[in-house]
């Protein structure tokens, strides 16, 4: 798998409108597993676990949301590991 600078530029020429590179592989590769294990209550959603996994990458996530009295103002604690 390319380097993490390699699929900042990528994305970026994405953006921009220079295909190519990691973003071309990602659009080849279909989502092939969605998991995640959530618990809800107390003014928090939990992410216990969670799962997201095509050929060409897989991430796992796990942590919590504090909901606040204006959703948009709930702080998302989920750190994201691309494997």
């Amino acid at each position: 798998m390319s380097s993490p600078e390699s699929a900042i530029a990528s994305l970026v020429g994405q953006v921009t409108g220079q295909g190519g590179g990691l973003m071309d592989e990602l659009k080849k590769s279909p989502i092939q597993v969605i998991n995640a294990q959530i618990r809800a209550g107390g003014g928090r959603i939990d992410l216990q676990q969670a799962t997201v996994q095509s050929t060409a990458f897989k991430a796992d996530g796990q942590g919590g949301i504090a909901l606040a009295q204006v959703l948009t103002n709930s702080p998302i604690n989920i750190p994201v590991a691309i494997l």
